[in-house]
């Protein structure tokens, strides 16, 4: 019986399996060339993984990319999305617009793709933040969250401000943002800080104690002293309060009227950097003038301009640094005597240092020296210095009539042989040309040089010093201490009136070397007369002596030897006289 029951289920399995048709198979490697087919004839559009055995539609690694970005709530990296998905970074490239396309919330930031829930997200961590600390600035917020400066203030921080963020935008620096309750205590500060202070202080100092950003300091600076809260002001890099500036600016007007001038340097002690338009600003109904070192009043100017007509009027002197404060220096004083005088006045005095010499006074001091002048000019003259300096000053002028003619004669000479060149052309005397003009080249630098040289000798100013420094020194010490005149100016005294002394003995010496020239000459002619009549009378005696001795009572011998000696010696008187007159 169970061999029956055995035989019937093979009976209907062998049925079971005529009845059923053949299922084929493809092996792995046949499914990949097959699907290699299609793609190559673009029939099919597949995406293989990185390990090769896998494939994706575009549509399912799109799918894959927004899942992923889900996965990593709102923002994920590119690279890191390839690793994941598994396929090449460039295939996520290649689709990464399908992806923004198939959703506006999606945005790629710098390798990244970045969903509106993620900027919702950090707007809120942003607001978080801005409650905690009063302020942020793009750039804190660059660093935390590393993103674009400009993606994070256009795209988080700005276009959700009053909606997420609750804050306002700096207007001087729109990189940071405030909330209300920072700017009041910040301005509470502020306010607290430079309210306190007395003096002027540095804002570096303050910006330390207070702890704010400078760019904030000075923004919120402006508005509380526009709205009057206080009344101090900045000048430079410090702080001045209006209790010290109202104190700076009662001093220096007490000052001013006290002393009538006012010196810059104590304006730079009290802290005043820019002092002439601080003055120009507090002494705006002042008449003033603006000095080297300082300011002067019209009431100095005035007084200065009536000193100097007494001067002139009682032919002395004035000293400058005696009438003036001591903080005025010798450029303030010479810039006050050009505000005093006049040309008139310029004429009648004369300026040495801090003195001021009325021309009449200077004149009394030459006179002092006439006999000076006298005795040096004589001695001079005695000694042969004044006429060596006469041969010399003769000899200097035929020098320079020389180098005159010497330089006329070679302008002329060149410009006949420029005539001379200018008719040659052509020919074979084309290289004797050359070498004529070489030579001319040469001969013309040697005549320069020589006109140069005999120019410069020429140029050379013969000075004879008849009165010397020490002279005049000796001369008007005595009678300038009597006058009351300081040693201190004696020497420029001296100096001043060296070369007009010295000038003055030269002419004294050429009236003096002229009259001696002609008492010379009328001496010479007086002597020349007598001569002349002694030599009329010796002839006249010889003619006597060669008469006829007949009616004389010697032999004719006799008178011989009486008158060869007596003639003879005559003669020898007379030529001598001759020879010492020539």
């Amino acid at each position: 019986m169970a061999d029956w029951e055995e035989v019937k289920r093979l009976a209907a399995d062998f049925q079971k399996v005529q009845l059923s048709s053949t299922t084929q198979k493809l092996s792995e490697r046949n499914c990949i060339q097959i699907i290699s087919w299609l793609i190559d004839r673009k029939m099919l559009d597949l995406i293989f993984t990185s390990d090769g055995k896998e494939y994706l539609t575009p549509a399912q690694l799109v799918s894959d990319i927004k899942g992923e970005l889900y996965d990593h709530s709102g923002r994920i990296n590119l690279v890191e999305l390839a690793k994941i998905i598994g396929v090449d970074l460039a295939h996520i490239n290649a689709h990464l617009n399908d992806v923004l396309k198939s959703n506006k919330d999606i945005q790629s930031v710098l390798g990244q793709l970045i969903d509106s829930s993620y900027i919702q997200r950090i707007a809120g961590e942003i607001n978080e933040k801005l409650v905690q600390q009063g302020q942020i600035s793009i750039s804190d917020l660059t660093i935390q969250y590393d993103l674009p400066a400009d993606f994070l203030q256009n795209q988080v921080v700005e276009k959700n401000l009053g909606k997420i963020i609750f804050g306002k935008q700096d207007k001087n620096d729109p990189k940071v943002f405030f909330t209300e309750s920072f700017i009041a205590r910040t301005k509470a500060k502020i306010k607290g800080a430079l309210t306190g202070l007395t003096r002027p202080t540095p804002i570096s100092s303050i910006l330390n104690q207070i702890d704010i950003s400078d760019k904030l300091f000075f923004s919120l600076f402006d508005q509380t002293v526009s709205y009057g809260s206080l009344t101090g002001r900045m000048t430079g890099a410090q702080y001045i309060p209006n209790v010290y500036a109202r104190s700076q600016n009662e001093w220096v007007n007490h000052f001013y009227k006290q002393n009538s001038y006012l010196e810059f340097d104590a304006l730079s002690r009290l802290g005043i950097t820019d002092q002439k338009t601080y003055i120009k600003k507090q002494l705006a109904n002042q008449d003033y003038q603006i000095l080297n070192s300082c300011i002067v009043s019209k009431t100095i100017l005035d007084r200065i301009e009536a000193d100097i007509d007494e001067c002139i009027a009682s032919k002395s002197f004035i000293d400058l640094q005696i009438n003036l404060p001591s903080v005025f220096n010798q450029t303030d004083q010479e810039m006050i005597l050009d505000l005093v005088l006049n040309n008139q006045k310029r004429s009648q005095t004369v300026l040495l240092e801090n003195y001021v010499f009325s021309k009449t006074f200077i004149e009394k001091l030459v006179k002092d020296c006439e006999s000076l002048i006298q005795e040096k000019a004589k001695d001079v003259v005695e000694s042969g210095k004044y006429q060596q300096y006469n041969i010399s000053l003769q000899a200097s002028s035929t020098k320079t009539q020389k180098v005159e003619d010497i330089e006329e004669k070679v302008d002329k000479r060149e410009e006949r042989r420029r005539k001379a060149a200018g008719g040659k052309s052509g020919g074979g005397t084309q290289g004797r040309e050359t070498k004529t003009k070489s030579t001319k080249k040469l001969y013309r630098a040697a005549q320069r040089n020589n006109s140069e040289s005999d120019g410069d000798v020429a140029e050379k100013k013969i000075v004879l010093k008849i009165i010397q420094f020490d002279d005049i020194k000796n001369t008007l010490q005595l009678p300038l201490e009597e006058e009351g005149v300081q040693d201190d100016i004696l020497d420029e005294i001296v100096n001043y009136l060296l070369p007009k002394l010295n000038e003055d003995a030269i002419q004294v010496a050429a009236k003096i070397f002229a009259t001696t020239v002609t008492d010379r000459t009328a001496n010479r002619r007086q002597t020349h007369n007598e001569i002349q009549n002694k030599l009329n009378a010796l002839i006249g005696d010889v003619r006597l002596f060669d008469k006829d001795g007949s009616s004389s009572s010697f032999s004719e011998d006799a008178l011989r030897y009486i008158r060869c000696p007596i003639v003879y010696r005559e003669i020898i008187v007379q030529t001598n006289m001759m020879i010492s007159w020539a």
